[in-house]
């Protein structure tokens, strides 16, 4: 399959940098996390999604029916 590409001139190189560049920061990122201590990792699990003070968040709103 790769002798299929052909990298005579310096941008042929480009995308395999890019490939490669991404490839090395998601693995960084998957070690990282495999490696978080369970402490840690449920602080994150606790981490707020929203602003509770948001004036935009309307609060959620129950039907008749649940009481």
């Amino acid at each position: 399959m790769f002798k299929r590409l052909n990298f005579d001139t310096w941008d042929g190189w480009i995308p395999l940098a890019g490939l490669l560049l991404t490839l090395a920061v998601f693995i960084i990122f998957f070690i990282r996390a495999l490696r978080m201590k369970p402490s840690e990792v449920q602080r994150l699990s606790h981490l707020p999604l929203e602003d509770e003070n948001d004036p935009e968040r309307k609060p959620p709103t129950t039907p008749d029916h649940v009481h």
